[in-house]
């Protein structure tokens, strides 16, 4: 009696471990790719470009107005006074520290104004990640750059770029144009 109490308690928990291991689907993406397909990406890019340019003209002409006025005082730096020397050389480290102060704010600006931008992109990937693992079982979705192994059959980066609209294997929207004719 006690035997077939066990055996019945040993067949409960090997059906339950059974089922549990039939329920996890894995699937994976790379986000890699459908990101470069994505319109936006460009968009975003060439927002990015247009944005850095701004930046850098505004830091290119305070190095302007700083080397003028290097140069304007090594002209008369000997002409002048002691207390006008050190007034002036004051001066001009207060206008490098600036520059430097400048380049760095730029450069914090660029990455806020970059997290800006993919921010919606990234999140309407992760969107569509999540509704087609919903939508087809997975119970698990995976990075590809993540995996050491995998096979190809658990590849759901075709069904995320159809989910946001793409037809996969499309042009990318990073990828520079290749010329059609060959060079002579």
């Amino acid at each position: 009696m006690n035997s077939k109490k066990i055996i019945i308690a040993l067949v409960t928990i090997f059906a339950a471990i059974a089922t549990q291991a039939q329920s996890i689907k894995v699937g994976y993406v790379d986000v890699q790719t459908v990101f470069t397909q994505l319109p936006e990406v460009k968009t975003a890019n060439s927002t990015m470009e247009t944005y850095k340019k701004q930046l850098e003209k505004g830091i290119e002409d305070k190095k302007k107005v700083f080397e003028q006025k290097v140069a304007k005082a090594e002209a008369e730096f000997k002409g002048m006074s002691e207390a006008m020397q050190q007034a002036t050389q004051k001066e001009l480290a207060g206008l490098q520290e600036q520059m430097q102060i400048a380049s760095q704010d730029a450069q914090q600006q660029m990455q806020k104004k970059q997290g800006e931008l993919m921010k919606p992109i990234e999140d309407k990937i992760q969107k569509a990640i999540n509704d087609v693992a919903k939508e087809n079982g997975f119970t698990h979705v995976l990075s590809k750059e993540m995996l050491l192994f995998s096979q190809p059959t658990d590849d759901i980066s075709n069904l995320v770029l159809k989910k946001l609209g793409i037809t996969p294997g499309a042009n990318t929207a990073t990828t520079p144009k290749t010329p059609t004719t060959t060079p002579k």
